[in-house]
Protein backbone atom coordinates (compact mmCIF):
# COMPACT_ATOMS: atom_id res chain seq x y z
CA UNK A 1 0.00 0.00 0.00
CA UNK A 2 1.17 3.07 -1.08
CA UNK A 3 2.06 5.51 2.26
CA UNK A 4 2.02 9.58 1.91
CA UNK A 5 5.65 11.34 2.32
CA UNK A 6 4.83 13.34 5.46
CA UNK A 7 6.22 17.15 4.75
CA UNK A 8 6.83 19.61 7.35
CA UNK A 9 7.23 23.02 5.71
CA UNK A 10 8.88 25.88 8.03
CA UNK A 11 9.32 29.37 7.48
CA UNK A 12 6.65 32.59 6.68
CA UNK A 13 7.51 34.16 3.06
CA UNK A 14 6.58 34.12 -0.43
CA UNK A 15 8.51 30.84 -1.84
CA UNK A 16 7.61 28.93 1.28
CA UNK A 17 4.11 30.21 0.77
CA UNK A 18 4.00 29.33 -3.00
CA UNK A 19 5.50 25.59 -2.14
CA UNK A 20 1.93 25.18 -0.11
CA UNK A 21 0.32 25.73 -2.56
CA UNK A 22 1.92 23.60 -5.17
CA UNK A 23 1.49 21.08 -2.04
CA UNK A 24 -2.21 21.22 -1.92
CA UNK A 25 -2.48 20.86 -5.34
CA UNK A 26 -4.64 17.81 -6.73
CA UNK A 27 -1.71 17.12 -8.65
CA UNK A 28 0.24 16.18 -4.98
CA UNK A 29 -2.86 15.34 -2.87
CA UNK A 30 -2.16 11.68 -3.18
CA UNK A 31 1.59 12.00 -2.70
CA UNK A 32 2.36 14.38 0.12
CA UNK A 33 1.09 14.81 3.66
CA UNK A 34 1.64 18.73 4.75
CA UNK A 35 2.06 20.61 7.93
CA UNK A 36 3.14 23.96 8.12
CA UNK A 37 4.66 25.85 11.24
CA UNK A 38 4.84 29.48 9.91
CA UNK A 39 6.29 31.00 13.41
CA UNK A 40 9.43 30.09 14.59
CA UNK A 41 11.01 31.31 17.70
CA UNK A 42 15.17 31.50 17.50
CA UNK A 43 15.27 32.32 21.21
CA UNK A 44 13.77 30.00 22.77
CA UNK A 45 13.89 27.50 20.10
CA UNK A 46 10.15 26.36 19.42
CA UNK A 47 7.70 26.59 16.88
CA UNK A 48 3.62 25.10 16.98
CA UNK A 49 2.04 23.23 13.83
CA UNK A 50 -0.57 26.02 12.54
CA UNK A 51 -3.89 25.25 13.95
CA UNK A 52 -2.03 24.51 17.31
CA UNK A 53 -1.51 26.67 20.91
CA UNK A 54 1.31 24.41 22.22
CA UNK A 55 4.61 25.66 21.90
CA UNK A 56 7.68 22.44 21.82
CA UNK A 57 10.73 22.06 20.25
CA UNK A 58 11.09 21.30 16.51
CA UNK A 59 12.50 17.67 17.49
CA UNK A 60 10.13 17.06 19.44
CA UNK A 61 7.24 17.94 16.83
CA UNK A 62 9.28 15.72 14.48
CA UNK A 63 9.69 12.83 16.43
CA UNK A 64 5.72 13.25 17.69
CA UNK A 65 4.46 13.80 13.93
CA UNK A 66 6.86 11.46 12.19
CA UNK A 67 7.58 13.77 9.54
CA UNK A 68 10.14 12.37 6.45
CA UNK A 69 10.55 15.84 5.33
CA UNK A 70 11.34 18.93 6.62
CA UNK A 71 11.34 22.09 4.36
CA UNK A 72 13.17 25.30 5.70
CA UNK A 73 12.98 28.40 4.66
CA UNK A 74 15.97 29.69 2.86
CA UNK A 75 15.58 32.81 5.30
CA UNK A 76 16.39 31.15 8.27
CA UNK A 77 19.48 29.41 7.75
CA UNK A 78 21.36 31.69 9.72
CA UNK A 79 20.12 30.88 13.15
CA UNK A 80 22.11 29.06 14.97
CA UNK A 81 19.90 27.11 17.45
CA UNK A 82 17.85 26.11 14.54
CA UNK A 83 20.76 25.14 12.44
CA UNK A 84 21.05 22.96 15.74
CA UNK A 85 17.84 21.39 16.15
CA UNK A 86 18.27 20.57 12.30
CA UNK A 87 21.51 18.09 12.55
CA UNK A 88 19.87 16.67 15.48
CA UNK A 89 16.70 16.06 13.15
CA UNK A 90 18.98 14.84 10.32
CA UNK A 91 20.76 12.29 12.77
CA UNK A 92 17.11 10.59 13.41
CA UNK A 93 17.00 9.76 9.38
CA UNK A 94 14.61 12.81 8.90
CA UNK A 95 15.91 14.64 5.22
CA UNK A 96 16.46 18.36 5.51
CA UNK A 97 15.78 20.73 2.60
CA UNK A 98 16.51 24.24 2.23
CA UNK A 99 13.54 25.82 0.43
CA UNK A 100 15.17 26.89 -2.85
CA UNK A 101 16.57 23.46 -3.45
CA UNK A 102 12.93 21.93 -2.83
CA UNK A 103 11.24 24.06 -5.19
CA UNK A 104 13.71 23.58 -8.05
CA UNK A 105 13.16 19.40 -7.06
CA UNK A 106 9.33 20.11 -6.64
CA UNK A 107 9.03 22.22 -10.18
CA UNK A 108 11.93 20.72 -12.22
CA UNK A 109 12.75 24.39 -12.59
CA UNK A 110 15.24 27.09 -11.48
CA UNK A 111 13.44 29.41 -8.56
CA UNK A 112 14.93 32.99 -10.15
CA UNK A 113 12.88 34.75 -8.39
CA UNK A 114 13.81 33.71 -5.25
CA UNK A 115 17.20 32.99 -4.84
CA UNK A 116 20.18 35.77 -4.32
CA UNK A 117 22.74 36.03 -6.62
CA UNK A 118 25.02 33.78 -4.38
CA UNK A 119 22.69 31.11 -5.00
CA UNK A 120 23.52 30.65 -8.70
CA UNK A 121 26.99 32.27 -8.47
CA UNK A 122 28.15 28.69 -6.48
CA UNK A 123 25.48 26.18 -8.39
CA UNK A 124 27.26 24.23 -11.15
CA UNK A 125 26.67 26.16 -13.86
CA UNK A 126 27.41 25.26 -17.83
CA UNK A 127 30.11 23.27 -19.31
CA UNK A 128 32.91 25.17 -17.34
CA UNK A 129 32.28 22.87 -14.16
CA UNK A 130 30.88 19.60 -16.13
CA UNK A 131 33.38 16.51 -16.03
CA UNK A 132 35.51 16.53 -19.47
CA UNK A 133 34.01 13.29 -20.13
CA UNK A 134 30.68 14.66 -20.23
CA UNK A 135 31.35 17.11 -22.32
CA UNK A 136 33.51 14.44 -24.73
CA UNK A 137 30.30 12.33 -24.69
CA UNK A 138 28.07 15.25 -25.57
CA UNK A 139 29.92 16.43 -28.54
CA UNK A 140 30.42 12.71 -29.68
CA UNK A 141 26.05 12.33 -29.04
CA UNK A 142 25.88 15.72 -31.07
CA UNK A 143 28.15 14.67 -34.27
CA UNK A 144 26.01 11.18 -34.42
CA UNK A 145 22.64 12.38 -34.19
CA UNK A 146 23.47 15.46 -36.44
CA UNK A 147 24.56 13.00 -39.05
CA UNK A 148 21.93 10.48 -38.64
CA UNK A 149 19.28 13.18 -38.92
CA UNK A 150 20.90 14.47 -41.95
CA UNK A 151 20.93 12.02 -43.93
CA UNK A 152 17.52 10.11 -42.76
CA UNK A 153 15.96 13.54 -43.37
CA UNK A 154 17.54 14.34 -46.65
CA UNK A 155 14.49 13.02 -48.80
CA UNK A 156 12.70 15.53 -46.34
CA UNK A 157 14.50 18.44 -47.04
CA UNK A 158 14.64 18.32 -50.56
CA UNK A 159 10.75 18.00 -50.93
CA UNK A 160 10.02 20.77 -48.72
CA UNK A 161 12.37 23.04 -50.26
CA UNK A 162 10.23 22.21 -53.52
CA UNK A 163 6.84 22.97 -51.58
CA UNK A 164 8.28 26.29 -50.61
CA UNK A 165 9.87 27.26 -53.71
CA UNK A 166 6.32 26.36 -55.18
CA UNK A 167 3.93 27.62 -52.27
CA UNK A 168 5.58 31.55 -51.50
CA UNK A 169 7.56 34.05 -52.94
CA UNK A 170 11.20 33.78 -51.04
CA UNK A 171 13.95 31.61 -49.99
CA UNK A 172 13.99 28.44 -49.25
CA UNK A 173 15.93 28.78 -46.29
CA UNK A 174 15.70 31.23 -43.22
CA UNK A 175 19.42 32.71 -42.22
CA UNK A 176 19.14 34.81 -39.20
CA UNK A 177 21.80 35.96 -36.82
CA UNK A 178 21.44 34.44 -33.10
CA UNK A 179 23.84 34.59 -29.97
CA UNK A 180 25.57 30.99 -28.95
CA UNK A 181 27.68 29.85 -26.64
CA UNK A 182 29.10 33.26 -24.05
CA UNK A 183 26.56 35.23 -26.36
CA UNK A 184 28.97 34.75 -29.40
CA UNK A 185 26.97 35.21 -33.06
CA UNK A 186 26.67 32.59 -35.21
CA UNK A 187 23.93 31.99 -38.12
CA UNK A 188 20.99 29.76 -37.64
CA UNK A 189 19.39 27.89 -40.68
CA UNK A 190 15.54 27.11 -40.85
CA UNK A 191 13.20 26.56 -43.41
CA UNK A 192 11.45 29.81 -44.15
CA UNK A 193 7.94 29.75 -42.75
CA UNK A 194 6.53 33.37 -42.97
CA UNK A 195 6.51 35.73 -46.16
CA UNK A 196 9.82 37.08 -47.07
CA UNK A 197 10.49 39.82 -45.08
CA UNK A 198 7.88 39.54 -42.51
CA UNK A 199 9.57 41.85 -40.31
CA UNK A 200 9.70 44.47 -42.43
CA UNK A 201 6.83 46.33 -41.14
CA UNK A 202 6.93 45.00 -37.76
CA UNK A 203 10.23 44.83 -36.67
CA UNK A 204 11.53 42.58 -34.42
CA UNK A 205 8.61 40.51 -32.52
CA UNK A 206 7.94 37.36 -30.81
CA UNK A 207 5.64 34.82 -33.24
CA UNK A 208 2.78 34.06 -32.42
CA UNK A 209 0.70 30.69 -32.95
CA UNK A 210 -1.56 32.66 -35.14
CA UNK A 211 0.54 35.20 -36.44
CA UNK A 212 -1.07 35.86 -39.56
CA UNK A 213 2.77 36.18 -41.68
CA UNK A 214 3.14 32.37 -40.93
CA UNK A 215 2.42 30.75 -44.99
CA UNK A 216 0.28 27.87 -45.14
CA UNK A 217 3.06 25.32 -45.33
CA UNK A 218 4.94 27.16 -42.72
CA UNK A 219 2.12 26.09 -40.47
CA UNK A 220 2.35 22.54 -40.93
CA UNK A 221 6.30 22.84 -41.15
CA UNK A 222 5.93 24.52 -37.54
CA UNK A 223 3.43 21.79 -36.16
CA UNK A 224 5.47 19.06 -36.62
CA UNK A 225 8.76 21.19 -36.06
CA UNK A 226 10.51 20.24 -39.62
CA UNK A 227 11.16 23.68 -39.88
CA UNK A 228 14.17 23.67 -37.41
CA UNK A 229 15.44 20.24 -39.61
CA UNK A 230 18.44 22.70 -41.17
CA UNK A 231 19.19 22.97 -37.61
CA UNK A 232 21.22 20.11 -37.64
CA UNK A 233 24.04 21.50 -39.65
CA UNK A 234 24.31 24.30 -36.99
CA UNK A 235 24.99 21.17 -34.31
CA UNK A 236 27.71 19.47 -36.99
CA UNK A 237 29.24 22.49 -36.73
CA UNK A 238 29.28 23.04 -33.59
CA UNK A 239 27.49 26.22 -33.28
CA UNK A 240 24.57 24.61 -31.79
CA UNK A 241 24.52 21.36 -29.54
CA UNK A 242 21.69 18.48 -30.23
CA UNK A 243 20.18 19.65 -26.45
CA UNK A 244 20.58 23.12 -24.97
CA UNK A 245 18.62 26.51 -24.63
CA UNK A 246 17.04 27.73 -27.86
CA UNK A 247 19.35 30.58 -29.70
CA UNK A 248 17.40 33.97 -29.09
CA UNK A 249 18.28 36.75 -31.47
CA UNK A 250 20.54 40.00 -29.42
CA UNK A 251 17.62 42.49 -29.61
CA UNK A 252 15.24 40.29 -27.50
CA UNK A 253 18.08 39.03 -25.42
CA UNK A 254 19.17 42.62 -24.48
CA UNK A 255 15.82 43.24 -23.73
CA UNK A 256 15.12 40.47 -21.66
CA UNK A 257 18.14 40.32 -19.90
CA UNK A 258 16.80 44.04 -18.34
CA UNK A 259 13.74 43.03 -17.15
CA UNK A 260 14.19 39.12 -15.94
CA UNK A 261 16.84 38.33 -13.28
CA UNK A 262 20.06 35.95 -14.20
CA UNK A 263 18.39 36.00 -17.97
CA UNK A 264 22.61 35.62 -19.27
CA UNK A 265 22.96 32.47 -17.18
CA UNK A 266 21.57 30.64 -20.47
CA UNK A 267 24.63 31.75 -22.15
CA UNK A 268 26.82 29.64 -19.88
CA UNK A 269 26.29 26.28 -22.62
CA UNK A 270 25.54 25.82 -26.24
CA UNK A 271 22.32 27.02 -27.74
CA UNK A 272 20.30 23.65 -28.23
CA UNK A 273 18.07 22.29 -31.40
CA UNK A 274 15.51 20.90 -28.33
CA UNK A 275 15.25 21.59 -24.11
CA UNK A 276 13.84 21.24 -21.14
CA UNK A 277 12.03 23.58 -21.94
CA UNK A 278 10.71 22.80 -24.84
CA UNK A 279 9.46 19.72 -24.09
CA UNK A 280 7.39 20.95 -20.79
CA UNK A 281 4.26 21.35 -23.18
CA UNK A 282 3.91 25.63 -22.91
CA UNK A 283 4.23 28.40 -25.52
CA UNK A 284 6.83 30.78 -24.51
CA UNK A 285 6.20 33.52 -27.29
CA UNK A 286 5.91 36.16 -24.85
CA UNK A 287 7.71 37.69 -22.35
CA UNK A 288 5.82 36.84 -19.83
CA UNK A 289 6.64 33.00 -21.05
CA UNK A 290 9.96 34.14 -21.66
CA UNK A 291 11.04 34.14 -17.76
CA UNK A 292 8.96 30.46 -17.22
CA UNK A 293 11.32 29.15 -19.82
CA UNK A 294 14.86 31.00 -18.04
CA UNK A 295 13.85 28.55 -15.34
CA UNK A 296 13.28 25.34 -17.35
CA UNK A 297 16.73 26.44 -18.81
CA UNK A 298 18.84 27.15 -15.66
CA UNK A 299 17.13 24.16 -14.19
CA UNK A 300 18.95 22.00 -16.85
CA UNK A 301 22.02 23.93 -17.12
CA UNK A 302 22.62 23.10 -12.87
CA UNK A 303 21.63 19.90 -13.42
CA UNK A 304 23.18 18.32 -16.52
CA UNK A 305 24.30 14.95 -17.31
CA UNK A 306 24.12 11.98 -20.00
CA UNK A 307 21.13 10.66 -18.57
CA UNK A 308 19.23 13.85 -18.32
CA UNK A 309 19.85 14.36 -22.03
CA UNK A 310 18.35 11.05 -22.97
CA UNK A 311 15.52 12.07 -20.99
CA UNK A 312 15.00 14.93 -22.84
CA UNK A 313 15.49 13.06 -26.28
CA UNK A 314 12.98 11.19 -25.52
CA UNK A 315 10.68 13.07 -24.43
CA UNK A 316 11.01 15.66 -27.96
CA UNK A 317 10.20 12.48 -29.87
CA UNK A 318 7.00 12.20 -27.79
CA UNK A 319 6.58 15.40 -28.16
CA UNK A 320 7.09 15.55 -31.69
CA UNK A 321 4.78 12.56 -32.41
CA UNK A 322 2.40 13.39 -30.07
CA UNK A 323 1.90 17.20 -31.07
CA UNK A 324 3.04 18.89 -27.50
CA UNK A 325 5.65 20.99 -26.34
CA UNK A 326 6.93 23.94 -28.41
Amino acid sequence: MFTKQKVLLLGNDSLINEIESLLRDRKYLKTYDLSVMKNYSEKSGTVCIDGSESLKSLLSIIRENKFDTVVVSHRLENFPVLRKQLLEIKFANVTIYDSLYFYEALTEKAPIHYAKDEWFLFRNQGEKFNPPLYKIAKRCMDIFLSLVGIIASLPFVLLIALVIKVSSKGPVFFKQERLGLHERPFTLLKFRTMINNAEKVTGPTWADKNDPRITKVGKLLRKIRFDELPQLFNVLKGEMSFIGTRPIRKYFAEKLAKDIPHYRLRFLIKPGLTGWAQVQGGYFGTEEGQVEKLEYDLYYIQNQSIFFDILIVLKTISTVLFQRGQ
